[in-house]
């Protein structure tokens, strides 16, 4: 094969992975557009990404054309594609006033999140290009300048996690200097005996008020959380306890606090935040200090020995406090509302905002993940196809967890979760005559990057009635994400994408059982018309 032929063959690769990965940093504007930093550091940010953002399009751009040019060298010319669409960086930029400085501690968590994994992606993405480029001897500058900008963009996680922890003590002063104001402000009214009597009385009405309603409301929510706790975890009562309320024992009992121990190990800024409830604080710092009471009279009165239940029930509360404290995985939608699908399916707004974070990992997994998969596809000679739809949309996804919660009225929204194996999802398209040899090479390739099969989860329905094609679901060990792999040949891809239709029918709580069957025989009969490629239904996992 000629170098013109292999341009024309590796085109649709460049392409691919100018499109994949281009806008890389999209969601990092986002959050930053959402002032996670305010001011001239964040105005300097911002027009450093875009600047990256342009030189790292360009250089896409000047690979495809290179590999364009190339190709229509070859004698059939260049496969017939439009040239690849990055978007440019968001219009407008940063619209703060220039003499306002601060941002948001949370957000800025996310940035780095996201600058990390845009680095990371580029990076991969330069060196994808530079073999493809290499290999047809063209420059591999473009490569190396998708390259650099990855490495610059990585290298800002630093300064961005500077700024966070700056922002974060900036707060633990303002919530200090609140609680020190009140208790000067009760002192100087105090002291001054000669004022009017007005005066006085409406200070200590004040500390009155403030003494009733904040400061005791506190002391009564830290004495029921340590009592909670002890009840939970006592092996005479914990039953009882769990009977009659199931979720509070799961937060409050050993299970909460293992939870929260292991939350803190993950997450131990994020987490101890959540421990001593550090928006309350800011909030409320006459009312948090009432809460923490209790524990200090426990630990004072038992010379520090008994202060296993104060902990363990702040190890269980923050457990579920943690989710709104740390939020590395966001963008997410406003996790207060519910959500509501077709056919009577809904949500509660607790189970929408853990569908929410279990997306944004997807999100958050996804290209990495896609990058190695396309690259398997090309060692092995299969098409990917549906690459656009690699990340199931978030309308699929909660309307499958919604039905897996409505069928299955026992199980809880981790259960539902932990069933879903389709977040991210792939589907390899293979001739018939290279489909048994591409497979068994496929799944090596897999297992050669690190992933693990799923136990369980090789489906192989080749010959059998019905559904033609192997579906299985492999996991990432670096980011524990979950994602199935589909084997398909041209016409089992065809029969799946006609049928997809009646799949979902089937799938509604509220289809009929004679329209169910009705539906089945229909998705059969499209399927029996496919061919069955040779040694196809003997292809194992191993």
């Amino acid at each position: 094969m000629s170098r013109a032929e292999q341009a024309a063959a590796r085109l649709q690769r460049v392409k691919q992975l100018a499109e994949r990965h281009g806008p890389a940093l999209r969601h990092a504007f986002g959050v930053l557009l959402e002032d996670a930093l305010i001011g001239p550091a964040g105005d300097r940010l911002f027009q450093g990404l875009a600047e990256r953002h342009r030189d790292a399009r360009s250089a896409f751009y000047a690979a495809f054309d290179a590999v364009e040019r190339l190709a229509a060298q070859a004698e059939a010319g260049p496969p017939r594609l439009g040239e690849p669409y990055i978007p440019g960086p968001p219009r407008g930029g940063r619209r703060a006033p220039s003499d306002v400085r601060g941002g948001s501690p949370d957000a800025l968590h996310r940035l780095g999140a996201e600058l990390g994994r845009a680095g990371r992606e580029w990076q991969d993405a330069g060196d994808a290009l530079a073999r493809i480029l290499d290999g047809l001897g063209l420059s591999t500058s473009p490569a190396h300048s998708v390259s650099r900008a990855g490495r610059w963009v990585a290298a800002q996680q630093h300064d961005v996690h500077r700024r966070r922890d700056e922002l974060i003590k900036a707060d633990q002063q303002q919530a200090l200097q609140a609680a020190l104001g009140t208790v000067q402000g009760v002192a100087r009214a105090l002291g001054r005996p000669r004022e009017s009597r007005n005066t006085v009385g409406i200070a200590l009405n004040k500390t009155w008020n403030d003494y009733t309603r904040r400061y005791l409301p506190g002391v009564w929510t830290g004495t029921k959380d340590i009592g909670l706790a002890a009840l939970a975890s006592n092996p005479v009562t914990a039953p009882v306890y769990a009977l009659e309320d199931w979720d509070s024992w799961l937060q409050r009992g050993p299970v909460g606090q293992v939870k929260g121990v292991v939350q803190g190990v993950q997450h131990p800024i994020a987490f101890a935040k959540a421990m001593i409830d550090w928006d309350e604080w800011k909030k409320d710092p006459l009312r948090a200090f009432g809460k923490t009471v209790p524990t200090l009279v426990i630990s004072a009165v038992t010379f520090g020995t008994g202060t296993g239940a104060g902990a363990g029930a702040k190890a269980g509360t923050a457990s579920t406090r943690f989710g709104k404290v740390q939020r590395s995985d966001a963008d997410q939608p406003d996790s207060g509302k519910t959500w509501k699908g077709e056919g009577g399916l809904k949500l509660s707004a607790s189970d929408n905002a853990a569908a929410d974070r279990f997306i944004q990992r997807a999100r958050t997994s996804e290209p990495a993940i896609t990058s190695r998969m396309t690259n398997i596809a090309d060692d092995v000679g299969a098409q990917m196809v549906g690459l656009r739809e690699a990340l199931k949309t978030e309308v699929s996804l909660k309307r499958k967890i919604a039905t897996k919660l409505k069928i299955r009225t026992a199980w809880t929204i981790d259960d539902a979760l932990a069933s879903i194996n389709d977040s991210v999802r792939y589907t390899m398209k293979l001739s018939d005559a290279n489909y048994a040899g591409g497979v068994r090479q496929a799944t090596h390739q897999l297992r050669a990057q690190g992933y693990e099969l799923v136990p369980g989860s090789w489906k192989n329905t080749w010959g059998g009635a019905g559904y033609q094609g192997i579906n299985s679901t492999w996991r990432d060990p670096r980011t524990g994400q979950i994602f199935e792999v589909q084997f398909h040949t041209q016409q089992s891809f065809w029969a799946k994408t006609v049928t997809h239709g009646l799949y979902k029918r089937i799938r509604l709580p509220g289809t009929s059982r004679e329209e169910v069957s009705r539906l089945e025989r229909e998705q059969d009969d499209i399927f029996d018309d496919v061919p069955v490629p040779d040694g196809a239904p003997d292809i194992g996992p191993d």
